[in-house]
């Protein structure tokens, strides 16, 4: 196993749905969801009683069994990434097909509960997004040469343009942070069972694919979010002082001629 960076280079911004709390982009539920489609798997009602763990060719960690997690990031965000907020219109045409299908609903998109509406997405503007891990270099590249081949992409919204992937490289890294930062934080979610208390931020989430199974879930130590979303608020206060520095306020008309008159 060595230690590897994957770097998604990006064509349009990443989208996050902003009616839920946000989750990272992890390398081990991107690597698995290939996995699965290259096996002919799919996600299906029939996972939900018994998750299947992808087998992926990266290092294993943890407990056997219940707590165990790979060796692979969160998503790392460059400094130089733009958060910003949009809206999508969605249309409520959706009912009047339910209406052929015989169903009586009435379809109006102006007004009444079948109104078209603005949606609102969180967007991340990034050139790149990069993940660590510990696995096999070989057979990664080959799930990321699929990603690519399958045209997938990352986040939200991806059918319709958001977080298209331009390409995937595979390089040896110059630090491992596959589980661990510099800083002492986690790149990932870590479950606090089976190692040593740290104090740290914890929460209930996923920890292995399949992310959104119960049975993937547990309290774990998770990484700051600054990390994958680009926001900090180190970074919000160097930007406003930055702002104010170079803000210079524009003389009104109205105090424009109040200076002529007293001159």
């Amino acid at each position: 196993m060595e230690a590897l960076r994957v770097r998604f280079r990006l064509a349009s911004p990443l989208a996050f749905w902003p009616q839920k709390a946000p989750s990272p982009l992890m390398l081990d539920g991107i690597l698995g969801y290939v996995a699965m489609r290259l096996e002919g798997r799919a996600k299906t009602p029939a996972e939900i009683v018994a998750p299947i763990v992808p087998d992926l060719p990266l290092e294993r960690l943890g407990n056997s069994g219940e707590t165990q997690y790979y060796a692979a990031s969160a998503a790392f965000v460059p400094e130089t990434a733009q958060r910003y907020a949009d809206a999508i219109v969605r249309s409520g045409t959706w009912a009047k097909t339910m209406r052929y299908a015989g169903f009586n609903m009435l379809h109006n998109t102006n007004n009444t509960w079948t109104r078209s509406y603005c949606e609102a997405l969180d967007l991340l503007a990034a050139k790149y997004v990069d993940f660590y891990c510990r696995g096999d270099g070989t057979r990664i590249i080959r799930l990321v040469s699929a990603f690519t081949d399958m045209g997938l992409g990352l986040g939200s919204k991806r059918h319709i343009g958001y977080g298209r992937v331009r390409g995937v490289s595979v390089d040896p890294a110059a630090e491992d942070l596959s589980v661990w930062r510099p800083d002492g934080f986690p790149s990932r979610p870590v479950p606090v069972a089976g190692i040593e208390p740290k104090d740290l931020p914890v929460a209930v989430t996923g920890f292995r694919p399949p992310y959104w199974h119960a049975d993937s879930q547990a309290l774990c130590y998770v990484p700051p979010e600054s990390q994958w979303t680009g926001f900090s608020l180190e970074r919000a206060a160097r930007d406003f002082g930055a702002f104010l520095a170079d803000y210079k306020p524009e003389e009104s008309k109205n105090e424009g001629k109040r200076r002529k008159k007293t001159a």
